[in-house]
């Protein structure tokens, strides 16, 4: 389970900060390793390798719907119900999340691994993450971080 403080203005124009929790058990690893073509790690290197965007982003809302939850009081419960996941897709709180790993590849790897339990995690690794590179979801483009200058090539894996 990871946490994440998000800070957003509200509707309301008030300015709030939250403490976000996401995790997925190891049941739901396993569900989503047979709904991959080739497991979840395998489909994960594929789209950081490729860079591609597309899916990245569409993976990025999947993943943190079904990683959101709230915790009961006592702890013992996660709970992840539809209310729960809506009441975080239709908050300024979701944008600022998403927005974080559109714009910054190696933040949204961390989340990755932060909410797979660690034995899958452990099979990705930071080899897939260029760190002078980050997505600007406006040129939908992966573009130098000090100079902002894009390459709408591809970036290649370089394992090959």
């Amino acid at each position: 389970m990871i946490k994440q403080i998000v800070e957003y203005k509200d509707y309301n124009g008030e300015q709030r900060k939250e403490e976000l929790y996401f995790n997925l058990s190891e049941a739901e690893v396993v569900e989503m390793q047979f709904s991959e073509k080739g497991g979840i790690v395998s489909y994960l290197r594929k789209i950081l390798i490729e860079k591609d965007d597309g899916n990245i982003l569409k993976y990025f809302k999947d993943l943190i719907l079904m990683a959101y939850g709230e915790k009961s009081p006592d702890g013992r419960y996660f709970i992840k119900d539809e209310e729960t996941k809506k009441h975080l897709l239709y908050s300024p709180a979701y944008s600022q999340l998403f927005m974080k790993f559109a714009r910054d590849p190696k933040a949204g790897f961390e989340f990755i691994k932060g909410v797979i339990p660690e034995q899958y995690s452990s099979q990705l690794n930071n080899d897939a993450i260029d760190d002078n590179k980050v997505f600007d979801p406006i040129s939908m483009d992966y573009v130098d971080k000090n100079t902002g200058d894009g390459d709408s090539a591809k970036i290649e894996d370089t394992k090959k």
